[in-house]
């Protein structure tokens, strides 16, 4: 005969709990504690299922029973948990899942919630089971993941994320235990989407900005395992085996709660190793693949996955290393009918922009062979063709027409130059970018200065007739989509800032000030790339172009060859795409 919740609830506080665990309780020789343990799984059930009146009626009660419900859970977890690797690992299963749900559906009220979280000892039972999960059989069920992650929902400060630290015996168990949990959810045969969706919340909850667990998670490969989710969600969603079940409105949380991780840790880091990291999972197959269901999430998470490929990846595209692996991935999409109709999606625009931003920096590579650049050495005006010029080894920036003018230029100031480029940035950032990522970058930054400058001239020549042109300082700040120029008057004796009508207003701190002063005579383009933290982060660099970038006639002809509206059409595009994608080798 099934008991009424308030009946379950004497139960538990008429017994009294054992001082010490009995090693046959769970196995049926004493059946009164038996079935205390299967009141808690009814108690669970029960709540689950009730109505919002039925809640409020009992709200006092639990409230009121909550301590002889958490003695008795603590009593049933810590005697199945001994018995976990002597006898049967079925014992623990069942308690472990007796108490999860319990736990889960009693903690449908914030009063409620708030005293199961403060009670001490709840986030280290919840802790532990959740440890031992994963090492039972049959395959977990992920309930003491979704306790975990519920409790954690109720408290945003570190201090629960402390105590789950300690119960678990440190912050590499935590991360490499939440990183195997959500790799066994992908595991199984069709994708349990609660199972996924509490894995990655929990995954969110543990990563508290700047919280030092988040790093560890990151590197433990959170956003790979959270990419390959995305991907195996959107294959079960596009089967349309589950088009007219509730599992499908499941797989559309997996989806929300996937891309909004990876909206909050893309620019955790550096930005370039976490976007590097989601880009080889395949976050654009899982983007292109989920391009028919982003209808169905809410609005305002719908923005956030647009943000990731329309502002946050193109902003990297500055750096050589992010546009040979997003060019590399557009070319190896798979032809699914998702991406020929991706043209009908929300996803569309920022599809399309991300990808002809890609192939315009492609471009910017192909046609670079025939730039045009003058001697790096300042008392040298030869000008030619930019393969032609030997290249310093050390930065892969100052070019010379002739050995003899690259040692005069060491000794006149690029021995102390190279060595503080690599000492001020590469020793902070070290990460960041590498030699290849600057030769890029500074390809990218002159083409985008040769097609300003006319413009800029302009505005100097009108506005401040008395300057001379070697006075600016063009900088290009690409933490902006798209890039925005600020044109600044910079003299070693007198600083004064001004900027074009393009540019938004920045003043200039002491070590911008330096930094031109060291840069600024040799160097007129002088940039920031967006580093990660949290969107925050950007490096000063130079373009490495000389002072007579600013003279007539060399502003757009290097780059003369590359049409603005290049990629127009579908087939164009994917067409200039695999011409000129540098694949990596195998």
């Amino acid at each position: 005969m099934a008991l009424a919740p308030s009946d379950l609830l004497d139960m538990l506080t008429n017994y009294e709990v054992p001082l010490e665990p009995i090693d046959d309780i769970l196995t049926g020789a004493d059946e009164s504690f038996l079935h205390l343990l299967l009141a808690l799984d009814a108690i669970g059930e029960i709540f689950k299922h009730a109505s919002e009146e039925t809640k409020r009626i009992h709200e006092t009660q639990i409230i009121s029973t909550w301590p002889a419900v958490f003695k008795w859970s603590a009593f049933f977890c810590t005697s199945s948990a001994r018995d976990i690797d002597v006898d049967s690992p079925y014992l623990f299963a069942m308690a472990s899942r007796a108490i999860s749900w319990a736990w889960i559906h009693l903690g449908y009220s914030d009063k409620i919630s708030e005293v199961i979280t403060s009670t001490h000892g709840t986030v280290e039972i919840a802790t532990k089971m959740w440890l031992i999960e994963g090492s039972v059989t049959p395959p977990p069920r992920f309930v003491a993941s979704l306790l975990l992650m519920k409790l954690l929902n109720n408290d945003p400060s570190p201090k629960l994320r402390d105590r789950v630290i300690s119960a678990a015996g440190g912050a590499p168990i935590v991360a490499t235990t939440a990183i195997r949990r959500l790799n066994d959810a992908l595991t199984q045969q069709i994708v349990n989407d609660w199972a996924y969706v509490s894995c990655v919340s929990l995954l969110h909850h543990l990563s508290l900005q700047e919280y030092p667990l988040e790093r560890l998670l990151l590197d433990a490969g959170a956003i790979i395992a959270t990419t390959r989710g995305l991907i195996r969600t959107a294959e079960e969603l596009n089967s349309g085996e589950f088009e007219y079940s509730s599992h499908r409105h499941g797989l559309i949380d997996t989806l929300t709660s996937g891309f909004m991780y990876l909206s909050k840790t893309l620019e955790a880091g550096t930005g370039l190793f976490e976007i590097g990291q989601a880009i080889d999972a395949g976050i654009i197959e899982a983007f292109v693949e989920s391009s028919p269901f982003f209808t169905l999430m809410p609005a305002e998470n719908w923005t956030s996955v647009e943000e990731i490929f329309d502002w946050v990846i193109p902003k990297y595209l500055v750096y050589g290393s992010v546009i040979r692996a997003v060019s590399e991935n557009l070319c190896r999409l798979p032809d699914t009918p998702r991406l020929q109709n991706i043209r009908h999606t929300p996803a569309w625009k920022a599809f399309q922009f991300m990808r002809k931003l890609t192939l315009e920096r492609l471009l910017v590579k192909k046609y670079a062979k025939r730039t045009s650049i003058c001697c790096g050495n300042e008392k040298c005006e030869e000008v030619k063709l930019k393969e032609k010029f030997l290249e310093c080894s050390s930065c892969h920036t100052a070019r010379y027409c002739s050995a003899a003018c690259q040692k005069a230029d060491w000794k006149s100031g690029h021995r102390s130059d190279c060595e503080g480029f690599r000492q001020d940035y590469v020793s902070k950032h070290p990460e960041a970018y590498g030699k290849r990522d600057k030769i890029w970058f500074e390809l990218v930054a002159i083409y985008y200065a040769g097609f300003q400058l006319p413009e800029l001239r302009k505005t100097t020549r009108r506005e401040y007739p008395n300057n001379h042109l070697s006075q600016f300082t063009l900088i290009i700040d690409f933490c902006r989509v798209p890039p925005s120029f600020t044109l600044r008057i910079f003299d070693e004796r007198k600083d004064d800032s001004t900027t074009s009508s393009q540019s938004r207003v920045q003043s200039l701190d002491e070590s911008d000030q330096a930094f031109i002063a060291k840069e600024g005579a040799r160097t007129p383009v002088f940039c920031y790339l967006p580093c990660g933290n949290y969107g925050k982060g950007f490096i000063r660099s130079a373009a490495g172009a000389t002072s007579l970038l600013w003279g007539d006639g060399i502003g757009r002809e290097p780059f003369t060859g590359i049409p603005r509206d290049c990629g127009d059409s579908e087939a164009e595009m994917m067409d200039l795409l695999q011409e000129i994608a540098p694949m990596r080798r195998p």
